[in-house]
């Protein structure tokens, strides 16, 4: 089985570190989709301005569509009798 070596925050781009430290901050970890991202900075700031444009500026999804995809883009599913719930909470930072 073929394995990927995620990054470890000291390990990341000066401009990824800028984005991560923010989410350090607040959750005190980063995800393995982040790390994953941050393997190369033009795939982590295509998908950030991705995120950006679609899920946190004004956009015709409804706050339900984007709150799934947001917590689809986190690994570590758990079932609970009410919902689905991620291991990790979604944490956006906006530079606005």
């Amino acid at each position: 089985m073929a394995h990927i070596e995620l990054p470890e925050f000291e390990d990341m781009t000066p401009a990824i570190q800028d984005k991560a430290r923010p989410i350090l901050e607040k959750t005190g970890t980063l995800g393995e989709i982040f790390k994953l991202l941050a393997i190369d900075e033009n795939i982590y700031f295509a998908t950030d301005g991705m995120i950006q444009k679609y899920l946190l500026d004004e956009t015709s999804l409804s706050y339900d569509i984007k709150e799934a995809i947001a917590l689809l883009a986190h690994a570590g599913p758990i079932r609970t009798p009410s919902r689905l719930v991620f291991g990790q909470p979604a944490v956006f930072v906006s530079d606005s």
